[in-house]
Formats: C-alpha cells, sequence, structure tokens
C-alpha cells in the first residue's frame, strides 16, 4: 500500500495526547489535516475508541468529520471477537483481564483489519520473533 492510501487506525490515547500536546486553538491546521484525513476515509476511529473521548473538544471535532468514526456494528464486534480468540492461541493476547494496563487496543487492530479485508485467522507472533531471529545472526 502506497504512502497516500494508507489508513489510520486511532486510538483514545494518540487522541488524547493529540489535545493535551497539539491545542487546537494553537495548532488549528494540524487538525483540520486530521480532520480531512477522516474525511477521506483514511483515519478512521472505532465507536468504543471515541466513547473514551468525551468532552467539548472531541464532541464537537467528531461531528465535523464524521468519515473518522467506525461505528459498532456486529461486523466489528466479530472482528474483535476473532482477533482475541486468534491472539490468544499464539500467546501474544491485546488484553490482560487481572490487570489494568493492557498492551494494545483490540478495536483499533480490529477496525485496520476489517477496514483491509483480512480475517483474523492465521496471525504470527510477529516482531518479537522476527527481533529474536535478527539478534541470533548479529552474534
Amino acid at each position: 500500500m502506497s504512502a497516500s492510501t494508507r489508513l489510520y487506525g486511532v486510538d483514545a490515547s494518540a487522541l488524547i495526547e493529540m489535545k493535551e500536546a497539539y491545542r487546537k486553538t494553537v495548532f488549528r491546521s494540524m487538525w483540520e489535516f486530521v480532520g480531512w484525513l477522516g474525511d477521506a476515509g483514511r483515519v478512521r476511529v472505532a465507536q468504543p475508541v471515541r466513547d473514551e473521548c468525551q468532552d467539548e473538544v472531541f464532541g464537537q471535532w467528531f461531528a465535523d468529520h464524521p468519515g473518522i468514526l467506525v461505528p459498532w456494528s456486529d461486523e466489528l464486534r466479530d472482528y474483535v471477537t476473532a482477533l482475541q480468540a486468534e491472539l490468544e492461541r499464539i500467546g501474544r493476547p491485546l488484553t490482560d483481564p487481572q490487570s489494568t494496563q493492557n498492551r494494545g487496543d483490540p478495536f483499533v487492530v480490529a477496525v485496520a483489519l476489517m477496514l483491509d479485508g483480512r480475517n483474523c485467522g492465521g496471525l504470527s507472533a510477529g516482531p518479537r520473533g522476527r527481533r529474536r531471529t535478527l539478534e541470533q545472526k548479529t552474534r
């Protein structure tokens, strides 16, 4: 996928960081650009993630850029469920029910897979496995 057609899934922490580090009144053009990317369908936020960002700034911004939102649906629920099951299967869960911290947002990852038309089966352990391989090769 070329840089001009990439899709970006955004989690609540990124939105909150954007609000705190780049005040809308000062960095208006940056907010407009991210909103434009959302209107173009290239920046997407799952409804559960959007629900974590409840204030005047985000309320108006999401209202002005409805293309950003990926509403909760049966399809998204099925993707989240399948993703969680697949990641449990390979020993890389995104969330830990015993912890108050999570290791990723299943909604963000599920939206990315859903919008890319990919299923959740056959995921690999990913970077950890590759990093070990690279480290072994350099020894």
